[in-house]
């Protein structure tokens, strides 16, 4: 049975309007579907008026505090009151610890250069770590270790000690261990 042109044409146009039937109907579902997920979700957004999310916010916040015990932290007026006496106390006792150690070191410095005993090798490691520990102090500045570290050395070379040997090494050990503080306070000596 052979079918004419026009027939043929015919059935082409059917089977095409059908496929864009099916196309058009798909793309509507895709479309109803994405239109209400839109909707549910405005309306949600809409529900969260901004007095809702405000009251949120506060319970929120009150359970915080309630379960973490943040009622001290809520009282505290003035942090910076407090932070400022911390910084006194920390500095004081840092001024502390420096007029001790300055002390120290001069002992060691007239015990090493005077003394005869066998333990002057320990005495010899204790004076560097007392040094090492004034030249890493980060709240001295440079210029001030640079000051004392002077006095170190002219303590040094002005007083007479009955071991020479032992007063060398230890001017030794500051000149090469605080050079760099050396060499600031001298530069504001200088200025």
């Amino acid at each position: 049975m052979l079918i004419s042109n026009s027939d043929l044409f015919d059935k082409m146009y059917q089977e095409i309007n059908r496929q864009n039937t099916f196309y058009f109907w798909i793309i509507g579902i895709v479309l109803t579907i994405s239109v209400a997920i839109a909707g549910f979700f405005g309306v949600l957004q809409w529900r969260l008026s901004d007095k809702q999310i405000q009251r949120m916010k506060e319970e929120t916040k009150n359970e915080i505090i309630k379960e973490y015990s943040l009622e001290k932290v809520a009282k505290i007026d003035d942090l910076d009151e407090y932070q400022q006496k911390a910084k006194f106390i920390l500095s004081t006792l840092n001024i502390k610890r420096q007029s001790e150690l300055i002390e120290e070191i001069f002992g060691l410095i007239h015990e090493l250069g005077n003394s005869s005993k066998i333990d002057s090798f320990f005495k010899m490691v204790k004076f560097e770590q007392c040094i090492n520990e004034l030249i890493e102090d980060p709240f001295i500045p440079k210029d001030g270790i640079g000051s004392m570290l002077t006095a170190f050395l002219t303590e040094l070379n002005r007083s007479n000690f009955k071991k020479p040997e032992k007063v060398k090494e230890m001017a030794n050990y500051i000149q090469e261990k605080g050079a760099e503080a050396l060499q600031e306070f001298n530069n504001i000596k200088n200025t």
